[in-house]
């Protein structure tokens, strides 16, 4: 048997509902310091995400981006995900020239406005994309480590 965190059933999880488009917009470019982040939002109910949700991504990227190292691009964009049964938000930022620095925070249930970090590491995780044609991969696709 799983372990699992939280009640799927009183989070309503247990069951499927048909697929209904999510609204998804750019909503504004925010600064901090250096920093331009573009902030996209994705709404489960309705055109735009609750407000306070907005408010939070704006709070913890100032908070996460004052953690990291200058870089040369201080480039980068805050997703926010208001879902029926969880709050997602990210911070994604370039360094190094090609890696594309992922931070995500959860808020599930009542708690929405209570975001956890999901770090698989202490650090925050890196990605880069290039076009590969070793043997492993289909030749000319994108690949992400």
């Amino acid at each position: 048997m799983a372990f699992e965190p939280f009640d799927r059933a009183a989070l309503g999880w247990n069951r499927m509902e048909p697929y209904k488009p999510r609204a998804f917009r750019f909503i504004e470019l925010c600064r901090f310091g250096k920093w331009q982040m573009k902030l996209y939002a994705i709404a489960c109910l309705g055109e735009f995400p609750r407000t306070e949700l907005l408010a939070a991504a704006k709070k913890i990227a100032a908070i996460e981006l004052v953690k990291f190292e200058p870089n040369d691009f201080y480039l980068g964009f805050i997703g926010v995900h208001d879902g029926r049964n969880a709050a997602f938000i990210f911070v994604d930022f370039w360094g190094n020239e090609n890696e594309l620095f992922h931070r995500v925070f959860l808020s599930r249930g009542d708690k929405f406005l209570i975001f956890l970090p999901r770090a698989i590491r202490p650090r925050p995780s890196a990605c880069g994309i290039w076009r590969c044609n070793h043997w492993s991969a289909q030749p000319g696709s994108n690949m992400c480590c």
